[in-house]
């Protein structure tokens, strides 16, 4: 299954909607796609991944990578509505150490300041 992604920017927040799977077929394109996306203006980056079924060790990396070349970010990274198979992965690899994770993008923008 491919990836799709979506950039929805509010104010100086950027949200990466993800649809689909991202694994190691497809994670350079995402990482990509992220490193394109990112301006130098963006102060929070929230990670929708309603619709993510699934990640992998590629994907985790590529976000753990996102987070340690925008040092800007720090405490404003994001990830929202992940399903609860993905946000047990997220906690188990310690994403949730870098990335706050919320229950909804509302929740997000909200403690991160959009």
């Amino acid at each position: 299954m491919r990836i799709s992604f979506n950039v929805l920017r509010e104010g100086s927040t950027l949200t990466v909607e993800l649809q689909g799977r991202v694994d190691a077929t497809n994670a350079m394109e995402f990482d990509k796609f992220v490193k394109e996306s990112l301006q130098e203006q963006d102060g929070v980056l929230v990670f929708d991944f309603a619709d993510l079924n699934y990640i992998s060790s590629a994907g985790i990396r590529v976000l753990i990578l996102v987070a340690k070349n925008n040092t800007r970010l720090e405490g404003k990274l994001g990830i929202c509505s992940p399903k609860d198979s993905i946000r047990d992965l997220v906690e188990v690899s310690g994403l949730n150490t870098i990335y706050q994770i919320f229950p909804d993008r509302q929740s997000a923008n909200a403690a991160l300041g959009s």
